[in-house]
């Protein structure tokens, strides 16, 4: 009796073996795919930025993503299957420790926000070597892909600011702000860089979600009106003023850190003020402030900023001078490219624009832009097929690209089919009403 009763209790107990081994990577798909957004990014001029992806704390209303996503881009947004997800201001942003945390505005659409899933948040503090991961993301733009694998090390940055999971689950550009969950489907970090080069094989890390929700947590802590940390007040201020186009109140705000900041955020700070003058159109004092920031900082967006102000004032030897040194900086900076190509072509000095839009399109392709100045060039050139296909490629990559949509038109319009011109006129106006007044 003893031997049937024990053998019964092992029966019993194998389910709940097998349960605690975790959910499969189809049930966490199902289950929380939908809490995991694409993050995009954008210029003033309304020239895309970059990609990434982002994880929504729906309890808290958050979307949680990384610092680098947003960079120095002015305008940034959610979307998830085709629907736009509307962000109200920044929670909390550590440079440093490359965190960013978006308030969720639900009040335009509560029945997708209702669909939202909840995830369950780990306590990273308490994670092995070993344990099964998965992570849920958008590289190169393919919407919420998932991957599995496990956690390979538990790290810390040099100045050990930083808690790092290195992961196995294959992320890659795109991914950055992406969840990764454990075998229950909790999320324990956000995607946040890849160690890429000949050598480095499948070398991925994410941020611990310990560190990112302590970042906010601190954050909403403090006082805006007390003497406690005045530099991430003001600064944080000035981010979401800028954030709205409220460009003169994020340069006062910029200018009160300024006053708090020690010499070592300087930089930092000097740059925000100069992109804000850039923004209202002050040119002269953009690059001043800009200056001073590489006086400080060698960096390839203050490069490219300065060079885009020379750029707009037609004064473009100076522009693809900045341009170029931001190139030195970062070969593969695809922004860099695509605006020192964009010069070039203005200067009709079309073969090495083109090479310029070719290497973007390499690094990265699913950037509209190259693909519609090859459409430029291809059409200033009278190549006018070679131009249809690109400003198609183009609105591939970017279903929204009003220009891309208008210079299809026209093309169209000049062969006789006039039927599928209109369609695309319609389609510029539609995303850009402002279009039509132009014409």
């Amino acid at each position: 009796m003893k031997k049937f009763i024990f053998a019964a209790a092992i029966l019993f107990l194998l389910p709940l073996a097998s349960f605690a081994q975790g959910k499969s990577a189809e049930k966490i798909y199902r289950q929380l795919n939908d809490a995991v957004v694409r993050i995009y990014t954008h210029h003033n001029d309304n020239s895309m930025h970059g990609q990434a992806s982002g994880v929504i704390l729906k309890e808290k209303g958050w979307i949680v993503t990384n610092y680098h996503v947003l960079g120095d881009a002015s305008v940034i947004y959610a979307e998830h299957n085709g629907q736009y997800i509307q962000l109200d201001s920044i929670v909390a942003m550590d440079p440093k420790k490359d965190i960013l945390i978006l308030q969720l505005k639900n009040s335009k659409n509560k029945e997708a926000y209702k669909s939202i899933p909840n995830i369950r948040i780990a306590d990273s503090d308490q994670l092995r070597v070993g344990q099964k991961i998965f992570a849920i993301g958008s590289p190169f733009g393919f919407e919420n892909t998932i991957s599995e694998g496990i956690i390979s090390g538990l790290r810390q940055t040099e100045n050990k600011q930083q808690n790092m999971i290195q992961i196995s689950a294959p992320i890659s550009s795109g991914s950055s702000g992406g969840a990764v969950l454990n075998a229950k489907g909790e999320l324990i970090g956000i995607s946040t860089m890849v160690i890429a080069g000949e050598t480095a094989q499948n070398l991925n890390f994410a941020l611990a979600i310990n560190d990112v929700i302590a970042a906010a947590e601190k954050k909403q802590l403090r006082n805006p009106g007390s003497n406690q940390n005045p530099v991430s007040n003001y600064y944080q201020r000035g981010y979401n003023e800028y954030l709205s186009k409220n460009y003169l109140s994020a340069i006062l705000n910029y200018e009160k850190a300024l006053k708090e900041s020690d010499q070592e955020d300087y930089w930092n700070i000097y740059y925000s003020i100069g992109i804000a003058y850039q923004a209202i159109g002050n040119a002269d004092t953009a690059i001043y402030y800009l200056d001073k920031s590489l006086q400080l900082k060698k960096s390839v967006n203050t490069y490219v900023s300065i060079g885009t102000i020379y750029a707009e004032e037609n004064k473009f030897e100076k522009a693809k001078g900045y341009f170029k040194k931001a190139l030195e900086l970062s070969p593969n900076s695809t922004e860099a490219l695509n605006r020192l190509g964009v010069v070039l072509f203005l200067q009709e000095d079309f073969q090495n624009a083109i090479n310029c839009f070719k290497k973007s399109i390499e690094i990265n392709d699913k950037r509209a832009l190259p693909y519609y100045m090859l459409g430029q060039i291809s059409e200033a050139t009278s190549n006018t097929n070679a131009a249809i296909g690109f400003y198609k490629d183009a609105v591939s990559a970017n279903a929204n690209y009003a220009d891309a949509y208008l210079a299809l038109s026209r093309v169209l319009l000049k062969l006789g089919d006039t039927e599928n011109a209109m369609k695309y006129q319609q389609r510029a106006y539609q995303i850009n009403p402002k279009l039509r007044e132009a014409q």
